[in-house]
């Protein structure tokens, strides 16, 4: 018999030890819950899977030309660009409500509440970065969440409505080439997408209870505290689920890396001990996870630079075969349009995207004549050697 309601998380094999913190605190206030991981990445023998946990490998979604997608992307834009694939591939199953947690959030009490906005007709639930209007002097402001999306997609609920499978598969198209992190663009990964769901979707509902989702960027405006029996509160209301963004265990009085705030103090510098030792307990053996994410390099064992993806995303949504084993030659074939240099160099097409892609290097070196060619042959080899780009990704193919 298929459950009612699936939780599910994403991650590659190096977030294991968040996944399993995350479904200890699940089972625990959930355990009628289907449990499943989203693996971006492939199964390795040598890694600790929760237990009780179905692991779905990312190349079993039913991605459309899956290794041009995985290629695409770095890690984090994988992670992030899989998540409608799993939830219909969830639905599919026959499961009546599907929901999403980013493997970093702990769960600390049961969400009837939450889930009861599904059984009440709502097709999606989404929780926003901001509750409140920041104050002055805020780590966090409304440009930053202009930039990168109103809700945070860390968390979405969704149940079999009428309108969900079709919001769910045109969210899913727009991941499949767009699921980027170009701000200059108007795009962060999965979220700026769902900016759009209060105009497309009569019946998402935002739930907006400070309890939900609490993180770096909204804790300005939350005060967590200690309640009458002992659990963390949040705003005098019982703590729902915390997302540790950016948190290190090791440094367990910084909220997150990515934000200034000063070290923590009283009930939320405990909440953060007290997630780090959980980490810590459920950390594997050193090594144990360090194996190479499977999608970061090409079939001849060289390392897929941002700059690679970049130039795959702006110059073929469409290829032939599997790039991640033909696509290194492209990189370093002679681009055609470029003239030669005065000392034979010649502009490869790794070398060409890259130029074309910055404004100074267009304005300071002119590929149509052979000593601006020579010049930003120069200056790519330095470029390559300090990104540590490997010279067979940029050297003009035999």
């Amino acid at each position: 018999m298929v459950a009612r309601t699936v939780i599910a998380t994403i991650c590659s094999n190096n977030y294991l030890s968040q996944a399993r913190v995350f479904f200890d605190t699940v089972r625990r206030f959930h355990p009628d819950a289907a449990l499943v991981l989203g693996l971006a990445d492939l199964v390795d023998p040598s890694c600790a899977y929760p237990e009780g946990v179905e692991v779905v490998e990312a190349a079993a979604l039913g991605v459309a030309d899956f290794p041009s997608f995985a290629f695409a992307y770095d890690v984090t834009e994988f992670n992030t660009a899989i998540k409608p694939f799993l939830m219909l591939r969830l639905f599919e199953r026959g499961h009546r409500d599907v929901v999403y947690f980013d493997p970093d959030i702990a769960l600390y009490r049961r969400l009837d509440d939450l889930l009861a906005l599904l059984d009440g007709g709502a097709s999606l639930v989404l929780t926003p970065h901001f509750c409140s209007p920041p104050g002055e002097g805020a780590a966090r402001t409304e440009l930053h969440i202009l930039q990168t999306g109103v809700f945070n997609l860390g968390f979405i609920a969704a149940s079999q409505t009428p309108e969900t499978e079709p919001l769910l598969r045109w969210w899913a198209g727009r991941l499949r080439h767009d699921c980027v992190n170009e701000q200059d663009r108007g795009l962060f990964v999965d979220q700026k997408f769902m900016d759009l769901i209060p105009g497309l979707a009569a019946h998402a509902v935002v739930a907006r209870d400070t309890g939900f989702n609490v993180a770096y960027w909204n804790l300005g405006r939350r005060t967590v505290g200690w309640g009458a029996d002992g659990g963390w509160t949040v705003d005098g209301r019982p703590l729902g689920f915390f997302h540790f963004s950016g948190f290190a265990p090791e440094r367990p009085l910084e909220v997150s890396r990515y934000t200034p705030e000063p070290p923590a103090t009283g009930a939320l510098a405990a909440l953060l001990a007290d997630y780090a030792e959980r980490r810590r307990a459920a950390s594997a053996p050193a090594g144990a996870e360090a194996r190479p994410y499977a999608y970061g390099r090409f079939a001849s064992g060289i390392r897929i630079p941002d700059a690679v993806r970049h130039m795959f995303r702006d110059k073929h949504l469409t290829w032939s075969g599997d790039p991640f084993a033909t696509y290194d030659r492209y990189c370093r074939l002679p681009h055609p349009g470029c003239r030669i240099g005065t000392g034979g160099e010649i502009v490869t097409n790794l070398m060409h995207h890259h130029h074309g892609r910055h404004a100074a290097l267009r304005h300071s070196y002119d590929l149509q004549h052979p000593a601006g060619v020579a010049a930003y042959a120069r200056f790519f080899a330095g470029e390559a050697e300090s990104r540590g780009f490997d010279p067979s990704l940029w050297r003009v193919a035999a």
